[in-house]
């Protein structure tokens, strides 16, 4: 009894926010598949875009930052609808993961031109990135309901272009920032 999953060609940066819509998506494709063959998976679950902004500095622990809580709000806030209505997480519908690395999240308005001043370096955006992914991968795996359903986390390649289409059943974008 598997979840209509989403459809993304995949390849594998957190910390600061992201923006989730969790929805029925159907013909979604981030990223490049390598060569590698994929899956039709069309149907119900979240789709994260993840910018790779700089943490602010915290006395004593410096500026260090760990995607732990994004990855639990990702995964536990009531964003989904079931078909009776009721709003779930994406643990309990359970639904897929799509996670698009996307730096214009972190850009900020200076008179009538985008500044990216506040975005983290290349190298600690992957090495973020890399740990939201995998954070979202072990905890649908360690959740039994998931497990069964045979959900999935498909992402893009952090630092190359992304390339999305997707048909959705409405506006339903949240900004989650950790």
């Amino acid at each position: 009894n598997a979840p209509p999953p989403l459809s993304a060609a995949s390849s594998r940066r957190a910390g600061g926010g992201c923006a989730a819509r969790s929805s029925n998506v159907s013909g979604c494709h981030a990223g490049s598949n390598h060569g590698r063959e994929r899956p039709d998976t069309s149907g119900s679950g979240a789709i994260a875009a993840v910018p790779a902004r700089q943490a602010a500095s915290t006395p004593g622990r410096g500026r260090r930052r760990e995607p732990v809580g994004g990855v639990n709000t990702l995964l536990n806030v009531k964003l989904s609808e079931t078909e009776n209505g009721k709003h779930v997480s994406i643990l309990d519908l359970p639904g897929n993961v799509l996670i698009i690395p996307q730096a214009t999240l972190g850009g900020r308005v200076k008179g009538r031109n985008m500044q990216y001043h506040s975005n983290s370096g290349k190298e600690e955006g992957l090495e973020l990135y890399s740990q939201f992914v995998t954070l979202c991968e072990k905890e649908l795996a360690a959740n039994s309901k998931c497990a069964e359903a045979g959900v999935v986390v498909e992402h893009g390649t952090y630092g190359n272009r992304q390339v999305l289409q997707l048909d959705t059943n409405g506006p339903y974008t949240h900004l989650i920032e950790f």
